[in-house]
Formats: structure tokens, C-alpha cells, sequence
């Protein structure tokens, strides 16, 4: 009797959180994107970001430092750096640094004294475009102590400009039942104050899902957001939180819930 019991448990809960995570599932690519006054009073540990370590630089080809080769620089019109196989576009490269197409400083050569190079960081897309990012909202893993997830801080800047965006393209139509974000205050200079959730089936309109204003948190230690019963049908989310006036905000997980829908 106990035993057909617990199978009538396990079936029911199966029923009932037979839903998966969805970004983690399919490895959804994301973006993420932060206030508008950042760049003016804000500073970033962003250990999400794509770097590109060359160790060593010969004849245009570049080696890592297990001298495998990892890339080449070629000059067409302008400068290409292929790494990957995939093509990085350079406008020029000056004095120790890599200079892209909008002007923008995507790297940092180290020279010789014969003025040769022979080593750099490159780091792509630093706005956060689609393909950019290791993965780490996504990777099942909630605490990176003593490195973060994204870690952003505001300082002088309005609680309505001091956010960081991350946004999913679920390429298909998904039925969204519940979203759960992640992140941890490591001192008591971080905080969150709350989280938006948006939607859209065609990547232009967003519509405001849920706002969620009162966040339990601890002043050190981990916290979390969890949005349920959405039952919405999307290919795009965004999901958009807010730190604490002049606090620090980490975030290291975004959990997606739900199953994929028949398109007609």
C-alpha cells in the first residue's frame, strides 16, 4: 500500500512540474543591456562576456598559450580578425588598441620593444549582442562567490535608470508558465528593488507582464525573484531588474519554465 502510494506521489508531482527550463533546455542565446546613465557613474564586473586571450602573435597568425593556433589578422579594405572562424571587423589597429567599426575599443595589444605584437585580450560585441556571452545565466549555477555573474553598480543614479536587461530570443513559440530570476548580495552594498517581466511574439512590441516591487533578500547571501502562474505564449522575454538606490546588483541566474507550443 506505502508503495503504490509513493507512486501515485511521484506520478502527480510529475504532472504537475512537467514544464522545463527552457533556456537552460535549448541553451537560449541572450543579451543583456544596462541603465542608460551606466556608462556616465556606473561600473561592471561582468565575468558574462566573451574574451578572446591570444598569447602570442606571429606573422599574423595568433596562437593561445598552448601555441594552438586560434585565429589570424588579415587586411582586406580594413583589418579582419578571424577568430573561431568567425570574422571581427576592425576599423584600424592604434598604438595597444583594437579599434571596431563604430570607433568603440574592443581589445589591448601588447608590443615589443621592436614595436612587434605578440599578445592581447580581445573582448566582442561588449554590448551584449546575441552569441556574446559564456552562458552563465544560464548554466544552472546560482553562486560564483568570490566572482560574479554580472555585477553592475550605480552610483548618482535614479532607481529607474539603475537596471540591468537580459533578453532571451526563444526563436519558436513557447508557453511561458513561470519565470525565476537569481542573484546574490555579497556585502551590504548590494540590493535589488525589483523586477519587470516582458513579452513579445515578434521582437518589436514588448508588453509589460508582471512587476514585481517587494523582494525578500538577506543582506549578505543569496536571493531570488520567482514569477508564477504566467501561462503566456512568447518567443521573446525580457527580463529587467533593478538595484537599490547607489547598490550593487549581481545577478547569476534566469530561469525560463514552460513548454514549447504546435505553431500553426
Amino acid at each position: 500500500m506505502k508503495k503504490i502510494f509513493l507512486f501515485i506521489f511521484f506520478v502527480l508531482n510529475f504532472l504537475l512540474h512537467s514544464d522545463i527550463n527552457i533556456v537552460k533546455e535549448f541553451q537560449i542565446p541572450y543579451k543583456v543591456s544596462v541603465g542608460s546613465f551606466f556608462q556616465h557613474y556606473g561600473r561592471k564586473f561582468d565575468n558574462d562576456l566573451i574574451q578572446y586571450k591570444v598569447y602570442s602573435v606571429k606573422d599574423n597568425i595568433l596562437f593561445d598559450k598552448n601555441r594552438k593556433e586560434v585565429g589570424r589578422i588579415e587586411k582586406k579594405e580594413n583589418f579582419f580578425i578571424i577568430l573561431d572562424d568567425r570574422e571581427i571587423k576592425v576599423k584600424e589597429i592604434l598604438n595597444d588598441l583594437v579599434i571596431d567599426e563604430k570607433g568603440e575599443n574592443i581589445g589591448k595589444f601588447k608590443k615589443d620593444i621592436n614595436g612587434n605584437i605578440y599578445s592581447f585580450v580581445l573582448i566582442v560585441n561588449e554590448n551584449g549582442d546575441f552569441f556574446e556571452r559564456k552562458g552563465l545565466l544560464i548554466d544552472g549555477k546560482d553562486w560564483y562567490a568570490p566572482r560574479n555573474g554580472l555585477c553592475y553598480v550605480f552610483w548618482r543614479v535614479p532607481v529607474e535608470e539603475s537596471f540591468v536587461t537580459v533578453e532571451f530570443n526563444l526563436d519558436k513559440l513557447f508557453k511561458v508558465n513561470r519565470i525565476i530570476v537569481r542573484g546574490q548580495n555579497l556585502t551590504g552594498m548590494y540590493g535589488v528593488s525589483k523586477v519587470k517581466i516582458y513579452g513579445s511574439k515578434d521582437g518589436i512590441i514588448f508588453n509589460e507582464l508582471k512587476k514585481i516591487d517587494e523582494i525578500v533578500q538577506p543582506t549578505t547571501g543569496k536571493w531570488f525573484v520567482e514569477i508564477p502562474d504566467l501561462n503566456i505564449d512568447v518567443k521573446f522575454l525580457r527580463i529587467t531588474v533593478f538595484a537599490k538606490q547607489d547598490k550593487y546588483l549581481d545577478l547569476t541566474e534566469c530561469e525560463i519554465w514552460g513548454e514549447k507550443k504546435e505553431e500553426d
